[in-house]
C-alpha cells in the first residue's frame, strides 16, 4: 500500500507538471470552430511550476517513522522522489520553448520566464539571507549542475564557449543558430 501510495503522488504531480510547458491538442474537423494547438495559458504554468516546487519541499510525509517504522529496510523514499520530480520539472525547459511559439504573444510562458520564475524559487531562501533547507541546497545544486552545461555550450554564433543554448540536443526544438537565423526570437531573449 505504502509503494502504491508514493507512486500515486508521483502521478498527481507529474499530472500538474504537464501543464509547464504544455500544448492542448484537439481535433478540429474543417469548418469547425477552434484551433488544433493551443499552449496552455501562461498563468497556468506559473502556478503549475510553483505547486511542483513545493510539492518536492514538502514530501517528507512520505518518511513519516510512525508509518514506515515498521516496514523492513528501505530507505526513505522522499529523496529519492524529490530527485526524480525534480529532473523531470528541470526537462519542461524544453517544452516551454515549444509551447511559446504555438502560444499567443500576449500570454506565452517563455524560457525567460520559466528560468526566472525557477530561480526565484529554488533560490529564494539564499536571496532572503535565510539558511537553505536540505531540500533547498538539492534543488540549488541540480539547478546549477542542469543550466551550466547548457550555458557554455559553444554555436556557431560565436567563437567563445559561453553562448547560451537551452534548447538541448532534441531534434524537436530549434537551436539558437536556427532561431536567430529564422528569425523566430519574436520575445527578444537571443
Amino acid at each position: 500500500r505504502y509503494s502504491a501510495l508514493v507512486s500515486q503522488y508521483s502521478r498527481y504531480i507529474r499530472a500538474v507538471m504537464m501543464n509547464v510547458g504544455g500544448i492542448y491538442l484537439t481535433e478540429v474537423k474543417p469548418g469547425t470552430r477552434g484551433e488544433n494547438i493551443v499552449s496552455v495559458p501562461g498563468s497556468v504554468q506559473k502556478k503549475s511550476l510553483k505547486w511542483v516546487l513545493d510539492q518536492i519541499r514538502s514530501c517528507a510525509w512520505m518518511d513519516e517513522e510512525s508509518v514506515t517504522g515498521t516496514f523492513s529496510l528501505r530507505p526513505d523514499m522522499s529523496p529519492a522522489i524529490q530527485y526524480n520530480l525534480a529532473l523531470d520539472l528541470f526537462e519542461t525547459s524544453e517544452n516551454v520553448v515549444l509551447s511559446s511559439y504555438v502560444a499567443d504573444p500576449d500570454d506565452a510562458y517563455t524560457l525567460r520566464n520559466w528560468l526566472d520564475d525557477m530561480y526565484a524559487d529554488i533560490w529564494k531562501s539564499t536571496i532572503s539571507g535565510k539558511t537553505p533547507s536540505r531540500c533547498d541546497r538539492f534543488l540549488q545544486n541540480l539547478y546549477v549542475a542542469y543550466l551550466t552545461p547548457k550555458a557554455i555550450k559553444k554555436t556557431s554564433m560565436t567563437s567563445a564557449s559561453t553562448s547560451v543554448s537551452i534548447s538541448g540536443d532534441s531534434p524537436y526544438l530549434p537551436s539558437v543558430d536556427h532561431m536567430v537565423d529564422f528569425g523566430l526570437d519574436q520575445y527578444g531573449v537571443l
